[in-house]
């Protein structure tokens, strides 16, 4: 819940704005983390996206590595898959060296084709 302050209702205010808009950009994890700070029930809460079906090529890499490699196909740097993940620009770099060593790829423009190449062959099937 928000801590009772004298600004609750500004807070509470920003807090719903960033929920439609995290909704609204299908950011699932940072709207539940919204959710859960405004004390919203759960089945108040935006549906789930459905999940993408995964490929083989998919299952060698953990769901971090996914994460990562996806924002990293969209263009984003280190610091801002950091961001979006919560997570240190060093985990990102250290998910996106493993990637690279599983999937026998050296750059990030490699990597973007891949990532393209499987989602192209899931929508596909």
């Amino acid at each position: 819940m928000l801590q009772q302050t004298g600004y609750r209702h500004e807070a509470t205010d920003f807090l719903r704005e960033a929920l439609a808009l995290f909704t609204t950009a299908g950011l699932r994890l940072d709207a539940d983390r919204v959710s859960e700070r405004l004390g919203r029930p759960l089945e108040t809460r935006p549906a789930a996206e459905p999940a993408r079906r995964a490929s083989p090529a998919w299952s060698q890499l953990t769901r971090s590595e996914i994460k990562v490699a996806r924002l990293v196909a969209e263009g984003l740097t280190n610091r801002e898959v950091a961001a979006r993940l919560f997570l240190s620009p060093h985990t990102v770099d250290s998910h996106l060296r493993h990637t690279f060593s599983k999937l026998g790829l050296s750059s990030r423009v490699a990597l973007t084709r891949w990532v393209l190449k499987q989602d192209a062959e899931a929508t596909e099937a």
